[in-house]
C-alpha cells in the first residue's frame, strides 16, 4: 500500500471515529435541549392552571378539559400531589403511525376533590428538528471529510514530491553502473538530511565496491598463477618412469584437486561479476546458432557416453543478453545434462520462441529440488562437479528476469528456461 493512501485511511478512520462519537454526542445534546424546553413550557402550564383553578374553581377545569391538549381525570387517591414528566404515543382515528408527545402529569385538588391532570405537548416537531440539524450535520460531516481527504491527498503528494523523486533515483542505483542522477532539492529540511545522508552513502558504496572488485580480481588472478604451477609440475612428475603405482596415484589426485580448485576460482569469479552486474553490454543474440555451435563442441563427449541426441531447434530465435553470459547459459545446462546422464541414454533439446527445455535420463536426485540451484549444492557425489554450474545458470536467468525450473518424471530431468 502506498504511503499517501495509507495516510489516508487513516485520516478518514479517524475522522469516521469522531463522527461517530461526536454525532451521538450532538444528537443526544440536541434532544435534552428541545425537550428540556418543552418541560419549561408544561411546567410554566402547570403553574398557570393552578392558579386559575384556584380562583375560578372547578369550572374552570371542566373547560380545559375540553382541550384536545389536556386531560382531567377525578380521582379517590389521597397521597401526596406529585408530578412527573413521560413520553407517550398517541394514535388518531384512520393514522397507523402515532403521534410522539410529552406529557406532564400532576394533581390538583379543589374543594376536597382531587383531579389528575395531564398536559400533553407534541413532541413531533422538535423530532423533525432534530432529524433536521442531525442530516445538514452528516452532510457537512462528508463534505468536510471527503473534501479534506482530497486535500490531504494533494498536499501530501505535493509535500513528498522530493521524495518520491529520490526513491526513483535510488531504485534504478547499481554499484559500478551509471552515475546516480542529482537528487531534487527540498525546502523540507529532513528530505534534505535524507539527500545527504544518501549522497555519502553511495559514496561509500562506490568506494567499497571498487575496492571489493579489484581485491577479487586479484585474488583470482594470484590463485590461478599457483594452481597453474602446481598442474604444470604434477603433469611434469607423472612423466617420470621411476615413480610407482602409488606415487602416481597421489600427483593424479593433486592434479585433479588443482584443476577443481581452478574451476572453482573461475566460477565464483563469474558469481561475482554478475552479481555486481558487470556484464552490462546486450546484443541480439542467434539462441539458435549458438546452441548448434555448442553441441557440435560437445559431439565428442555425446559420443563417448554413448547418448542418444534428438533435437528440435527452431531457427532464428533471438534473445537481448550479453554474448559471454548467453555461452555460460548454455554451456552450463548442456555439460550438466551430459555430465549427469547415464551411459546409453537420451538427451532432449527443444527451442521455440520463449522457451529452451533440455531432457536427460538419468536417476533421481539425492537432493531436495528445490535447492538444485543453490550454491556448492551438487546432484551427485561426482568429484567433478563443483555445485556452481546451476547456480550460474539461475543467477543469470535472475539478471534478465528469465524462468528456470526443473522437473523430474518417469527417470528424465529437465531444465526450463522461459525469456
Amino acid at each position: 500500500m502506498k504511503l499517501l493512501t495509507k495516510t489516508n485511511l487513516y485520516y478518514t478512520l479517524f475522522a469516521l471515529i469522531i463522527f461517530i462519537i461526536g454525532g451521538f454526542a450532538f444528537f443526544f445534546i440536541i434532544q435534552s435541549e428541545i425537550y428540556e424546553e418543552i418541560d419549561e413550557a408544561l411546567v410554566s402550564r402547570k403553574e398557570v392552571i393552578l392558579k386559575q383553578s384556584g380562583i375560578k374553581g372547578e369550572g374552570y377545569l371542566h373547560e380545559l378539559a375540553k382541550s384536545d391538549d389536556i386531560r382531567i381525570i377525578k380521582t379517590n387517591q389521597k397521597s401526596e400531589l406529585s408530578s412527573g414528566f413521560s413520553d407517550t404515543l398517541i394514535f388518531r382515528p384512520g393514522e397507523r403511525d402515532g403521534e410522539q408527545f410529552r406529557c406532564l402529569t400532576f394533581k390538583a385538588n379543589l374543594s376536597g376533590t382531587i383531579y389528575k391532570i395531564e398536559i400533553l405537548r407534541s413532541a413531533t416537531d422538535s423530532d423533525s428538528l432534530i432529524d433536521g440539524i442531525v442530516l445538514s450535520a452528516s452532510i457537512i460531516f462528508f463534505l468536510l471529510l471527503g473534501g479534506g481527504a482530497v486535500l490531504n491527498y494533494f498536499i501530501s503528494k505535493k509535500v513528498w514530491k522530493p521524495f518520491y523523486g529520490v526513491l526513483d533515483i535510488i531504485k534504478d542505483y547499481r554499484p559500478g553502473g551509471k552515475p546516480i542522477a542529482e537528487l531534487p532539492k527540498s525546502s523540507i529540511s529532513e528530505f534534505s538530511n535524507l539527500n545527504q545522508v544518501i549522497d555519502r552513502l553511495v559514496e561509500k558504496v562506490e568506494s567499497d565496491f571498487v575496492n571489493l572488485k579489484q581485491f577479487t580480481e586479484n585474488a583470482s588472478h594470484e590463485i590461478q598463477t599457483p594452481l597453474a604451477i602446481i598442474k604444470t609440475k604434477s603433469e611434469l612428475l607423472l612423466q617420470r618412469e621411476e615413480l610407482d603405482q602409488e606415487t602416481v596415484k597421489e600427483i593424479v589426485s593433486i592434479n585433479e584437486a588443482a584443476t577443481r580448485l581452478s574451476k572453482l576460482n573461475q566460477a565464483l569469479l563469474q558469481l561475482m561479476k554478475i552479481d555486481n552486474r558487470q556484464y552490462q553490454e546486450s546484443e541480439a543474440i542467434d539462441l539458435s546458432a549458438l546452441l548448434e555451435k555448442k553441441l557440435q563442441r560437445l559431439n565428442e563427449l555425446i559420443e563417448m557416453k554413448n547418448i542418444k541426441l534428438k533435437t528440435n531447434i527452431d531457427k532464428n530465435v533471438f534473445i537481448n543478453m550479453n554474448l559471454s553470459l548467453a555461452e555460460i547459459l548454455l554451456s552450463n545446462l548442456l555439460n550438466n545434462s551430459i555430465k549427469h546422464n547415464i551411459f546409453g541414454g537420451d538427451l532432449m533439446i527443444n527451442l521455440i520462441p520463449n522457451e529452451l527445455s533440455i531432457k536427460n535420463s538419468g536417476e533421481a536426485l539425492n537432493i531436495e529440488p528445490e535447492k538444485l540451484f543453490d550454491r556448492f549444492v551438487k546432484e551427485s557425489t561426482s568429484n567433478e562437479s563443483i555445485g556452481l554450474g546451476l547456480s550460474l545458470v539461475k543467477q543469470i536467468c535472475e539478471t534478465y528476469n528469465f524462468t528456470v525450473s526443473y522437473n523430474y518424471k518417469f527417470s528424465i530431468h529437465e531444465l526450463k528456461i522461459n525469456f
